[in-house]
């Protein structure tokens, strides 16, 4: 079922980045166009007018590929997850003021024969529980910093989230969010733990298992 939900979610956003982003992106195209013709004639209120519906729609095209990235990440089909890690807290940091920070072991996704440690479906899963992880330190930790790690072991690569923030309460640990967290990792072959740090602060780590060449070929 959610293998279903994910090509569902796959499709919309390829449908919004082709069709909606690449019609609106024609739009300013043509109002480019017109302005540049009104200009020449020194209609200087419609250029004004048509300034501002270009502004309108080119906020509208960055919420069209907003939208479109947080159903299906393009960094994470095109670029792999460290990336698509990489470019969501650089996106946090700019929309939330949060100081962000990604430090990544060399080889920690990556196995001795150039191969990727983890399935397309672990690698999808890990990357939406980084989106809830940072949605709660914004909904509960009132954060100034959040540290990322990723970390190789023989088996398994782990992820770790560490915030400044003011901890997280009982309530945020039985909420949705969480539970959805552990219902992800499950289905990466993995585990959470969610621990308090000290003075402050929440770290949550995620450890998920490499699998063999015939798990990854079933994992598709």
């Amino acid at each position: 079922m959610r293998a279903h939900i994910e090509r569902e979610l796959k499709g919309y956003a390829h449908n919004i980045h082709d069709e909606i982003s690449g019609g609106i992106s024609g739009v300013i195209i043509q109002l480019e166009n017109i302005k540049r013709t009104l200009a020449r004639v020194g209609d200087e209120k419609t250029v004004s007018d048509i300034n501002l519906v270009i502004l309108s729609a080119t906020e509208t095209l960055e919420a069209s590929r907003r939208i479109a990235n947080k159903l299906r990440p393009s960094l994470l089909d095109h670029f792999g997850l460290a990336a698509a890690i990489d470019q969501m807290l650089k996106d946090f940091q700019i929309r939330y003021g949060v100081n962000t920070s990604l430090v990544i072991e060399p080889n920690a996704l990556i196995s001795k024969n150039d191969k990727q440690k983890l399935s397309e479906r672990q690698c999808l899963e890990v990357f939406r529980i980084a989106q809830e992880v940072l949605n709660n330190i914004i909904k509960h930790a009132n954060a100034h910093h959040v540290d990322c790690e990723i970390n190789g072991e023989l088996e398994h690569v782990i992820f770790t989230f560490k915030d400044d923030g003011c901890g997280i309460g009982w309530d945020a640990v039985q909420g949705v969010g969480i539970g959805g967290i552990k219902i992800r990792a499950l289905s990466a072959h993995g585990s959470v733990s969610i621990t308090p740090l000290c003075p402050c602060g929440t770290m949550v780590k995620l450890k998920v298992k490499v699998l063999n060449n015939d798990a990854h070929r079933q994992e598709g």
